[in-house]
């Protein structure tokens, strides 16, 4: 019999992936990402026109 305890235990260890295109007009040298609480921020700049 399963617990509440053993489901939280079996989510916890299965791996999540997804992938994103960067958009041609980011900037490279200003992507930033952090992690907190579950939710990943990605943060991208787009490159200044001239």
């Amino acid at each position: 019999m399963q617990t509440a305890s053993n489901i939280v235990v079996a989510s916890l260890l299965r791996s999540f992936r997804r992938s994103f295109q960067i958009p041609k007009d980011a900037d490279m040298m200003y992507i930033a990402a952090r992690y907190e609480n579950g939710i990943m921020e990605i943060t991208l700049q787009k490159k200044q026109k001239l």
